[in-house]
């Protein structure tokens, strides 16, 4: 029966299980000394495994995982639509909302914003100056956590519990959304209820939803013929899924969004855990990191719990974070407010 270093008081503890007569003393009682090194290595190597797991638990170990990818190292590619973006609405809380801001669409039609709070589930309409304009309740959905602007009027909004997508309509008039009728597309990630869908963004040119699945495991899930066009060739629904470098899921330790920027075929992933956001290229190279701790792009401070990120037209990038805080990042030098 294998036996163990930490033995019991008042009992032999052996060094290995091939110990015999060479590892006592002539008296026949335990090596003390050689007992006791064996634990101070131990007890090292628990420490440093315990450290190294703390580290990429809490992030710290991420910047050195993206040295792997030359955006990584701070080698960006010039066409990014992140890099040069400095803060100018820097963690304004929202006011009317106190709670649980959650995924962030951007609607042109309007040149309005809208988020969704998880609990109790509701939408809320933003400005781009970080001002709420209403607050719509929604019933029949339990924990929403993503939504994105198809057209129009029309969004779609994701319930991470029921791991479902629902199409839904927002007039100017709508004061309430009531979920009754089937979602238009539901996955089963198993037991892991709490880890499924986090972020939604749709790709009107290509007709695709992009999908995040935050953990077990960090992937990206696309959804194509959700919503096909009647005038064009018939598509079937399929889904299929991408999974990121190694060293990407490490450094990113979650997924908390993304966006689908289109104009640039670029894609916005952003992770709370690490406060990071990456950008990949059309070609899936990482093109830039874009860091959300103090310091980086301006920022005063850490984006706390970053959980929705957008772009609208003027290339501005905006970020919710709960419980409640708006940011707003633009090209060059900006005036930072609070």
């Amino acid at each position: 029966m294998p036996q163990t270093i930490w033995g019991p008081p008042g009992r032999e503890a052996l060094l290995s299980t091939n110990a015999g007569k060479n590892d006592r003393c002539p008296t026949g009682k335990p090596d003390a000394r050689r007992w006791a090194r064996g634990r101070r290595a131990s007890v090292i190597t628990i420490g440093s495994a315990a450290l190294l797991i703390w580290a990429w638990l809490s992030g710290a170990l991420s910047p050195a995982l993206m040295m792997t990818s030359p955006a990584g190292r701070g080698h960006y590619d010039p066409e990014s639509i992140l890099a040069g973006l400095i803060v100018e609405i820097d963690g304004l809380p929202v006011e009317g909302l106190t709670r649980n801001l959650s995924g962030l669409t951007y609607a042109s039609p309007k040149n309005t914003l809208f988020a969704v709070i998880n609990n109790p589930p509701a939408v809320a309409e933003l400005s781009t100056e970080g001002v709420l304009r209403r607050l719509i309740p929604i019933t029949g959905l339990k924990d929403t956590e993503g939504i994105s602007h198809v057209r129009d009027t029309w969004f779609l909004i994701s319930d991470e519990k029921d791991q479902s997508i629902h199409l839904v309509q927002i007039t100017p008039d709508t004061e309430k959304l009531t979920i009754d009728s089937p979602p238009i597309l539901k996955l089963d990630f198993g037991f892991f209820h709490n880890l499924g869908f986090e972020g939604a963004s749709w790709d009107s040119r290509h007709d695709l939803l992009y999908l995040v699945q935050e953990r077990l495991p960090i992937r990206i899930l696309f959804v194509d013929g959700l919503l096909p066009d009647p005038s064009g060739p018939e598509r079937s629904l399929s889904v299929s899924s991408h999974a990121l470098p190694w060293p990407h899921r490490l450094a990113l330790l979650d997924l908390s969004s993304l966006m689908r920027h289109e104009i640039s075929g670029r894609l916005l992933l952003l992770s709370d855990a690490s406060k990071m956001l990456f950008e990949y290229n059309a070609e899936g190279q990482l093109a830039y990191v874009m860091r959300l701790r103090a310091g980086a792009h301006g920022l005063r401070a850490a984006i706390p719990q970053a959980e929705g990120v957008t772009m609208d037209h003027e290339g501005r990038l905006f970020i919710v974070s709960e419980p409640n805080l708006f940011y707003r990042f633009s090209q060059g030098p900006g005036s930072v407010r609070n």
